[in-house]
């Protein structure tokens, strides 16, 4: 029987299961099969779920941001009134405003009582006797790495990785590889290529442990390398990474999930729209570009090859929205007006 598989899965990429579909999170729900048929042994610091618990809401707020600033009023002028798809259309909007409240009361007790999908999922894989606890002796070692300025957590001064390093070297068998999924590119990746692990981490661990540590930034190309009849397919991960740019809360966000965008080569009829509604759509992406150029710039460079292919009346929108930064005091001031009545 091949030996198990050693995972670790950095908090930041449990956090990003709420922004999954249904269909991605039961791809992930089968990583609990492989945990309970001894396939892959993951190791869970008490610290990674500490972290979670402590940023979940947050991340819960952004995902759902869409959905509270949806507004269902939608008011058709008295010409249309004689036409059969107008009174559809305001039967349609009635139940609309009927369902959103109960939808919303729903998300909320999921919410209070942990019981969205993305929840459940994870507590299948955090499982009650995976975790670990932390030894105060491991702190001790975690501290002493920042007071070095070795990594992980100089370059924020946080504890927290170091921990979960100081885990990683203490519980991880030796003579065996072990698998590292991070979006913690700041912390865990070389400064030249974020696609690598970073060397001075990964020789610490060669030394120590006598083996490799195999990285990986999302959980789709660890499945394809390992799992590959469990299929997140790119367009998966198109869609993923279109739909966190659709949920930029701050202007942050927007840079962070445009330029994740931005490394894409192509992109389906479906997949532009959606980009293109998301930046007329979401007041951040739209004011963001008034003081970060290359937003707009970045976004025409991706949208304008397809412009036959998009919403014409959409394009528009864009086109205006999206022509020139903001140049002159007054309009910068209103801008702020704007941003400051959003907080």
């Amino acid at each position: 029987m091949p030996k198990a598989i050693n995972l670790f899965i950095d908090t930041n990429i449990f956090l990003n299961c709420y922004q999954f579909s249904v269909d991605d999170l039961e791809k992930l729900d089968k990583l609990h099969s492989f945990l309970e048929a001894d396939k892959i042994r993951i190791f869970i610091p008490k610290q990674v779920i500490d972290e979670f618990y402590r940023n979940r809401e947050s991340k819960i707020k952004e995902s759902l941001k869409h959905l509270h600033d949806f507004d269902s009023g939608l008011y058709l002028p008295r010409i249309c009134d004689k036409y059969e798809e107008a009174d559809k259309i305001n039967k349609s909007v009635k139940i609309i405003k009927k369902l959103k409240p109960k939808l919303n009361r729903k998300i909320e007790i999921a919410i209070k009582q942990k019981k969205l999908k993305a929840d459940e999922v994870i507590s299948r894989i955090f499982g009650n006797d995976r975790s670990l606890d932390i030894s105060d002796d491991l702190i001790k070692k975690a501290r002493r790495r920042l007071r070095l300025g070795n990594p992980p957590g100089v370059k924020n001064n946080s504890c927290g990785d170091a921990v979960i390093w100081e885990f990683l070297l203490e519980q991880a068998p030796f003579g065996e590889d072990l698998y590292f999924i991070s979006d913690n590119k700041r912390d865990f990746c070389s400064s030249l290529n974020e696609m690598e692990f970073a060397a001075f981490l990964q020789d610490e661990w060669y030394g120590i442990k006598r083996s490799k540590i195999i990285y990986h930034n999302n959980l789709s190309d660890f499945f394809k390398k390992k799992f590959p009849s469990i299929k997140i397919t790119d367009e998966d991960v198109k869609d993923a990474k279109i739909k966190r740019f659709a949920n930029s809360a701050d202007f942050k966000g927007v840079r962070h999930n445009l330029s994740n965008l931005s490394e894409i080569k192509e992109f389906s009829v479906k997949q532009i729209n959606d980009i293109v509604n998301a930046s007329i759509s979401n007041g951040q992406i739209t004011r963001c570009q008034q003081y970060s150029p290359w937003v707009g710039k970045a976004l025409k460079g991706i949208v304008d090859g397809y412009r036959n292919k998009i919403n014409p009346e959409n394009y528009k929108i864009f086109r205006h929205d999206f022509a020139n930064p903001i140049k002159d005091k007054d309009s910068i001031d209103k801008t702020l007006d704007d941003i400051l009545r959003d907080l």
